[in-house]
């Protein structure tokens, strides 16, 4: 750049001072535009670079809401209700943080529900933590300020960072909790259940929880109430961005022609009745060919897609559990269907081949999802049971059910038990994870993933979890029988990125993508990717031990973090009395921890001094060793950074959960000898 007739900028340098004057005396508003348009390093770097690039990056709001928001793996919301995003997701209401603890401590029976009542309890709050623009914004509705968001965000995040959550509330719940749910900060629990069975539930409770903003739910989208159905439930999901709920119906055989072996209603939460959007409230799984004892299924619902997953067996999961046996000859089937529920057009199906044991599956995007496998083809006859972890290798498979341009075929609806009919689509593999390779004789006991995915951004709540960002938890289960006929059960948790198998999904829909325009439709195509266990997952991945040797509420994984419950000696003599002959023992003390999978958290760990000393933190940056033993061939080893919080709670409880804005411990009090009218949850509701 010359500047000819300016004497003050002769020289070279004199050029590149008077750039840099003109850049830093640019408009405000130009500055911010650069900023948001340099990646999160590059930011950094500019701001270092001289004191009023600094001081404009941290009094702009924009700027400091932008960076909390990626760095905590967040989306803003803005006041019409939608986000701008890819693939749509959502986590609970979005409610600020207060620097103040709620005032009342008296106990209130919610309107209309006997069953439920709630109580506040203290919480000392720390005076240096509270921040103005978070306690008002926090009590108050309406849309947020960009200041005001930044505030809530900042002070959510350091109370999970520290586990120091503003309120503590009780919630207790008469009954079991048979059939359960936790969405959007509404609990969902089943009224009648019962443990037999034939002794199916018919009704449904739902049930806001406290959070800062709202600590009676009056303000949630979800108001308390019961409601029994006219037919049995035998399972549900839901959806409360979208006022739906999903009841899968059992269908028992009838003679004649083959019946849906469930079907699916559609309803509104709000009113119990046909979903407003729904074009066919009602959805037939296909029949079965055979006679079945048992069926277990997985249902998800990712924006307008329902994707649900039916394994139908002869024999009781926990008699298959208990003595660890595979799944060979106990005329099982499993298939998934993949629906759009708004207009109740079929996607996609398939079926899937024989198990060692059941699958489970995550959706990952609107057009993907990925599945727990045990069926792989093995280069050996099949004279081992199915299960035999070293003959049929566990790996999590990801299947594209991505709309094809050129096909204009309509699924036929209902779908008949003939899976191979030819007016419907089938996903198609983009990519296969091995995991290590497992000993001789191994069996598989148990192969789930979860959470399920988060929602649709929506009106009501200021920001939300990054759909694309987050983690998945695989519960590993094997079983090996010594010399002795003993049984040896081990149990392992396999911690894994979401946004891993996000990419890979998307990478293998591009692939195929790239195949449709330059194939010549004659050629096969085997574009699916495999990775080793060493091409993948030691960097990626980390697997541990399992944190809770029985984990009876699996809610337990909201964005990058996982609670769970850890045991202290300190309370080990007095829980171990049993107060009542003919009762359990009372729930234990424990303390609460979280394990925080998110590279900023890392980051910030790392560099962490100060926190309450009630709270231990500790940054886990070495590779986890797993010596082989009896799982496993060899030693296996995973690197995937995490951040360890412990909180010395002493909470008594036997369960724990959680969503985006609260820990739920939960402490199931039995009736005696097994009378179930008795049983209820206490639950001790922590908001952050």
């Amino acid at each position: 750049m010359i500047y000819k007739d300016n004497p003050s900028c002769k020289s070279s340098s004199e050029d590149s001072v008077c750039s840099a004057r003109r850049f830093v005396n640019l408009p405000a508003e130009i500055l911010e535009q650069i900023y948001l348009n340099l990646a999160l390093g590059d930011r950094l770097r500019l701001l270092q670079t001289c004191s009023t690039l600094r001081e404009m990056w941290e009094e702009s709001s924009t700027l400091q809401y932008q960076f909390t928001l990626e760095t905590c793996a967040y989306l803003d919301i803005p006041e019409g209700g939608h986000s701008d995003w890819h693939p749509p997701n959502a986590t609970d209401p979005a409610e600020g943080s207060s620097g103040t603890a709620r005032g009342s401590d008296s106990d209130s029976e919610t309107d209309g529900m006997p069953g439920v009542s709630y109580a506040a309890v203290r919480r000392d709050q720390d005076a240096l933590h509270a921040q103005n623009s978070s306690s008002s914004s926090s009590s108050r509705d309406g849309p947020l300020s960009v200041r005001e968001k930044t505030a809530l965000l900042i002070d959510r995040e350091r109370r999970w960072f520290e586990l120091d959550p503003s309120t503590e509330d009780r919630v207790r719940v008469d009954g079991p909790a048979g059939v359960y749910e936790l969405q959007e900060g509404v609990f969902l629990m089943c009224n009648d259940y019962s443990h037999l069975d034939e002794g199916r539930p018919t009704s449904i409770r739902l049930i806001p929880l406290p959070s800062v903003r709202d600590p009676k739910g009056s303000r949630a989208r979800i108001q308390t109430h019961n409601h029994k159905l006219p037919f049995s439930i035998a399972d549900l999901t839901m959806d409360p961005t979208q006022d739906l709920i999903v009841v899968s119906e059992h269908r028992t055989m009838t003679a004649g022609v083959p019946s849906p072996t469930h079907r699916y209603h559609l309803l509104s939460l709000s009113t119990f009745g046909p979903h407003p959007e729904a074009a066919m409230p009602v959805l037939d799984f296909p029949p079965f060919s055979q006679e079945e004892l048992q069926t277990r299924q997985l249902l998800q619902v990712l924006d307008d897609v329902l994707v649900v997953l039916v394994c139908r067996f002869a024999a009781p999961p926990w008699i298959l559990a208990g003595v660890g046996a595979a799944l060979a000859g106990t005329t099982s089937d499993e298939e998934i269907v993949c629906w759009n529920w708004k207009t109740g057009k079929v996607l996609a199906r398939m079926q899937l081949p024989d198990d060692g044991w059941f699958s489970s599956f995550a959706l990952l995007t609107p057009t993907s999802f990925m599945l727990t496998s045990t069926s792989n083809i093995s280069p050996v006859l099949p004279t081992e049971p199915r299960s035999i972890a070293s003959v049929f290798p566990p790996v999590i498979q990801i299947f594209s059910f991505a709309p094809d341009p050129e096909r204009d075929v309509v699924p036929v609806q209902p779908l008949d038990f003939d899976y191979m009919d030819d007016t419907t689509t089938r996903p198609f593999l983009v990519c296969q994870l091995e995991l290590p390779r497992f000993a001789s004789g191994v069996m598989i006991g148990a192969f789930d993933v979860r959470p399920d995915p988060a929602f649709t951004p929506r009106k009501g709540k200021p920001f939300t979890q990054d759909p694309e960002k987050g983690l998945l938890v695989f519960d590993i289960q094997t079983v090996v029988v010594d010399e002795t006929q003993l049984i040896h059960q081990h149990a392992y948790e396999l911690f894994v990125l979401r946004e891993t198998l996000v990419n890979l999904a998307k990478n293998g829909e591009a692939r195929f993508e790239r195949a449709r325009e330059t194939s010549d439709r004659f050629s096969p195509w085997r574009l699916e990717e495999n990775f080793s266990w060493e091409d993948w997952g030691v960097t990626n991945a980390r697997l541990m031990n399992a944190s809770m040797k029985n984990r009876a509420w699996v809610c337990s994984c909201s964005g990058y973090r996982f609670i769970s419950l850890s045991s202290t000696p300190l309370w080990d003599d007095e829980d171990s009395e049993i107060t009542e002959q003919g009762r359990r023992p009372q729930p234990r003390r424990r303390n609460l921890r979280l394990l925080d999978f998110s590279p900023f958290s890392v980051r910030k760990a790392r560099n962490a001094v100060d926190h309450p000393p009630e709270v231990t933190i500790k940054v886990h940056d070495t590779p986890t060793v797993l010596r082989g033993h009896d799982s496993f061939v060899n030693d296996v080893t995973s690197a995937l950074p995490y951040v360890e919080i412990v909180r010395e709670a002493g909470v008594r409880a036997n369960g724990v959960m959680m969503d985006d804005q609260r820990i739920i411990a939960v402490s199931t009090v039995d009736g005696r000898n097994g009378d179930w009218t008795n049983v209820r949850q206490d639950m001790t509701v922590y908001s952050m």
